[in-house]
């Protein structure tokens, strides 16, 4: 049940029909950004779309004149039987640092990513005026100039929102260029691109046997022809085979695509860790930099024996380089300290650069088992990290007064409004002898938190489980179970999965935690937000940027042609117009009427059951850890457990794409993408045909068709092998 790390894979960047077999580092956590060795996963898998359209259009709001709900999305969940089972789903969903889990940690990782992002931010405002001002990209800045030229002869502001629009509209089609094509971010891992996508929303329906979106292949077979439509390059012994975009000419022209020969000279890799992180500072985070690495007795064996291999003497991460204190140099057993070595080739791990990302000692969990070994070698952590602690109170850090006196200014209450007073009209109570009910600072900062995410409509509000029965009970227990725990299964879900006040075993931090960990997801909720409008705006997810890209030409045709005039005289009479004055008269006289009792009306709409309310889904499986040893997996047999004890690990749905790492696209050094053999059933000649045309035209197969179409695919069809 250990966490070894987690991983994100954008389904939509995925081609259907064709098998992935990848090798993908894992990582800690979801938000904090660590180069620690965690290791890495292969992953085999293949995506097969029952209907693309149907796919595509599910980002649409499902009523044009309905808004969102203003709450958490909770529909997808992970029904769980057991604290194993339930414990390991959301580890495995969230990370190390799931939403209400407090840690110095994820604190300091989000001020510096909001340091980052502010940066970044007003840095990419200026490097855009000034490349268009310096011509830097001609055709951009030739519609800026012509455009502004044109305000100023036709004397009208109303065509500047026009121009905006086209401005950003040129820019998202350079990012398609840059990113949405084959180039160093896709790294031979084309994803859908646009033609694809419109032909999905075109012909994507159910019921049809070949997709839109053509599979791709990757293998160490190099095809000497080349067939039309069909991109073919060779990429360290390897060969692509995949759909060859459409319009590159084009992009080539309005110089938003580099040339192959600029392409291979130039060193820009594009963003592949997280949005706004330049390659040269931050770059992809490999299979190599993830293993971990092997500790050595002797040159040229390892504990396990294995010769010929190397190591090279380098200092841990998070360790002091420039120690002079004098101490033990060596480990336990006698080792020098920091020899850390990879079987068969020298391993060097990263260090960022101390201005930039540097994680020191104070950024361990120091709550782990595994770091207590480091606290306790060097005193001066502790000191520091208590340090930490206090620095959110903006004072000078003292050992002997600094609890009591955090706690106090912590504590400190401050007085309510009367509640009949309108939410806007509050003011604070300055008579010092007025009774004032007291409210708790934790209760408003948690408050805050939920009116950040209030104005994001809950896209980004991710919590670890939701407890829909009111009568469910904790696991294990029975049907007609009486236990004390049955009020308070929310209480020991937290506990379980340590959130809440239950986040740390030290109560200083768990108390620090109540105050600071509102404030850290107000500020995710800000930070997501950015992170979806980067991935949206540089094609990171083709489907949402696809419609973004239709719906903002749309706009920008709207606006060149709209009654700007018409809409502001329309707009003044309504905002200001003299009617108001009639409406606020009537309104006045309403409320000095003495209001009638309503007669209550009969409900008629029948109650429903408490157990068909909150019973198992049929279509839902239930999870359960740790099967029978030397059995096969069977699915639980929902009659013979507990409804009210199975509860939900709510799992992060929604249509933006907000998390901060990319984990795909993979290193083609260790991945391979095959096309499935066809399937034997096809009833008649004519489909066989039809199938083997469809296979030598997209897929890239060289031999010629034969008249017979079994012979056809024994002969060029490969083997079914599993990877």
């Amino acid at each position: 049940d250990d966490f070894a790390g987690r991983v994100v894979i954008d389904v939509a960047r995925l081609r259907p029909g064709c098998k992935y077999d990848v090798t993908i580092p894992l990582r800690l956590s979801a938000h904090v950004y660590t180069r620690r060795q965690r290791g890495a996963i292969r992953l085999r898998l293949q995506l097969n779309w029952n209907s693309e359209r149907r796919a595509l259009t599910s980002y649409l709001p499902s009523s044009i004149f309905k808004l969102p709900a203003k709450q958490p999305n909770h529909e997808t969940s992970v029904l769980c039987t057991d604290q194993s089972s339930f414990k390991n789903v959301m580890t495995t969903v969230h990370g190390a640092h799931p939403p209400g889990r407090f840690s110095f940690m994820q604190f300091r990782s989000c001020l510096k990513e909001i340091n980052y992002t502010r940066k970044m931010i007003m840095l990419m405002i200026r490097f855009t005026i000034r490349d268009t001002v310096t011509w830097v990209n001609p055709i951009i800045s030739l519609f800026v100039f012509a455009a502004w030229m044109h305000c100023i002869y036709a004397d009208s502001f109303a065509l500047v929102p026009a121009y905006f629009s086209t401005f950003l509209m040129l820019h998202m089609l350079r990012n398609y260029a840059r990113y949405g094509l084959d180039g160093p971010t896709s790294r031979s891992f084309l994803p859908p691109t646009m033609e694809e996508i419109f032909w999905c929303l075109l012909r994507g329906g159910e019921g049809r046997s070949l997709s839109p979106i053509e599979p791709m292949e990757m293998s160490t077979k190099h095809v000497s022809e080349r067939i039309p439509g069909v991109s073919e390059r060779s990429m360290r012994n390897r060969t692509v085979t995949t759909h060859e975009p459409q319009g590159q000419a084009l992009l080539r022209g309005l110089g938003f695509l580099d040339s192959e020969d600029d392409l291979d000279r130039s060193n820009h890799e594009g963003i592949c860790e997280f949005p706004f992180s330049p390659p040269a500072e931050y770059p992809k985070f490999t299979v190599e930099d993830s293993l971990v690495p092997v500790k050595v007795t002797k040159k040229g064996s390892n504990h396990n024996g294995n010769q010929n291999v190397t190591w090279q003497p380098h200092h841990p991460p998070h360790s002091n380089r420039n120690h002079s204190g004098g101490g033990n140099q060596t480990d336990s057993e006698g080792h020098p300290r920091g020899m850390y070595v990879l079987a068969h080739k020298k391993l060097h791990l990263p260090h960022p650069r101390d201005d930039i990302g540097q994680l020191d000692s104070l950024d361990n969990e120091w709550d782990d088992a595994d770091n207590y070994d480091y606290m306790n070698g060097n005193p001066e952590a502790r000191r520091k990290l208590r340090s930490v602690e206090h620095q959110f109170s903006g004072g000078d850090y003292d050992d002997d007064e600094s609890d009591q006196a955090l706690l106090d200014e912590m504590l400190e209450p401050y007085e309510e409004e009367k509640e009949e007073i309108p939410m806007y009209l509050r003011v604070p109570e300055q008579n010092i002898d007025a009774y004032v009910e007291k409210t708790k600072i934790t209760d408003d900062l948690t408050e805050i938190e939920e009116k950040m995410h209030e104005l994001t409509w809950y896209s980004f509000r991710d919590t670890t489980h939701t407890v829909p029965n009111p009568k469910a009970v904790y696991f294990g227990q029975g049907r007609r179970s009486n236990n004390k725990r049955r009020n308070d299964v929310n209480k020991e879900l937290k506990k379980l999965l340590q959130v809440g006040e239950y986040s740390h075993s030290n109560p200083i931090v768990s108390r620090v935690g109540l105050y600071l960990n509102p404030l850290i997801g107000a500020c995710q909720s800000m930070l997501c937000l950015v992170r979806a409008l980067f991935n949206a705006f540089t094609f990171q997810d083709p489907f949402l940027s696809f419609w973004i890209f239709i719906f903002g030409w749309m706009v920008t045709f709207v606006l060149f042609f709209f009654p700007w005039r018409l809409f502001m005289f329309a707009a003044g009479i309504i905002i200001v117009g003299p009617q108001n004055w009639l409406f606020r008269k009537i309104n006045e006289r309403r409320k000095k009427r003495p209001k009638k009792k309503k007669k209550k009306k009969n409900d008629t709409k029948k109650e429903v059951p408490e157990e068909k309310k909150y019973r198992i889904p049929r279509d839902q499986p239930l999870f359960k850890a740790h099967p029978p040893a030397n059995s096969r997996f069977r699915e639980i047999d929902p009659a013979t457990l507990n409804p009210k004890a199975i509860h939900h690990a709510v799992v992060p749905y929604s249509p933006l794409m907000y998390q901060r790492f990319y984990d795909w696209p993979p290193e083609p050094e260790y991945s391979h993408v095959r096309l499935p053999p066809i399937t034997k059933r096809r009833s008649s000649l004519a489909q066989l045909r039809l199938a083997a045309d469809v296979v030598m035209a997209g897929h890239g197969f060289t031999h010629n068709i034969s008249h017979n179409p079994h012979k056809m695919l024994m002969r060029d069809i490969p083997e079914s092998r599993d990877l």
